[in-house]
């Protein structure tokens, strides 16, 4: 039987735990691999509060304590027209693996988790949410699961990021299907989930519709 348990955390009374011990041992990888087929624009490269979405999650988790960072993001937004946004942003991505949209998520997944093989932790972060704070940080670090993953909620609906541990980054890494589904490996592996106060984890910006909703918060 796979247990999960609850845990909840309060705003403002957290205390970031020990960042060299997290930058030891846990890692970042921001998944952007996708064609942004339904946005028209690659969501890497949207803009919010003057930042890219990019930015926003890789300087959240840099002001963290986070170096071991890993950006998996599709090579046609590395070039061109898209090259300065893209360099803007290399500055707090120590590690950038490109790939090509048509292999799908898993095989962007497996890209970025070889490099993971050695922590104990990892945050996976899809570039469609822009937001990361402390206290979910902190909310996860608490909470991590050495022998599964960790997932957050609010008000009982699931958010970003995902944390998963060593034995789900091996399990990954061992699958050779690019075709293969995270989910299918997640079911295998017990869960913990931990209440956060931040409704912002719930955002997926999908749409243009939904980029327009998201400016006008």
């Amino acid at each position: 039987m796979i247990c999960i348990i609850f845990y909840f955390c309060k705003r403002n009374t957290l205390a970031m735990g020990n960042k060299s011990v997290m930058d030891q041992t846990f890692g970042v990888l921001i998944l952007a691999g996708g064609k942004s087929q339904r946005m028209f624009f690659p969501k890497s490269h949207l803009l919010y509060k003057e930042k890219t979405f990019l930015e926003n999650i890789a300087e959240g988790y840099n002001r963290a304590g986070f170096t071991n960072i890993c950006l998996v993001i599709n090579k046609e937004y590395c070039e061109g027209e898209w090259k300065q946004y893209f360099e803007n942003a290399k500055a707090f991505v120590p590690v950038v693996e490109q790939t090509d949209s048509e292999y799908g998520r898993f095989y962007s997944l497996k890209l970025g988790m070889k490099n993971f093989s050695a922590m104990d932790f990892c945050f996976v972060h899809n570039v469609d949410n822009p937001f990361i704070d402390a206290e979910t940080i902190e909310c996860l670090y608490r909470n991590r699961n050495s022998y599964g993953y960790t997932i957050t909620l609010h008000n009982g609906e699931r958010g970003h990021p995902l944390l998963i541990s060593n034995k789900v980054i091996q399990k990954i890494n061992e699958i050779q299907d690019k075709d293969y589904n995270l989910k299918d490996i997640l079911i295998k592996f017990p869960k913990r989930v931990a209440e956060v106060n931040n409704k912002e984890i719930l955002l997926n910006i999908n749409t243009l519709e939904d980029y327009e909703k998201l400016c006008c918060i």
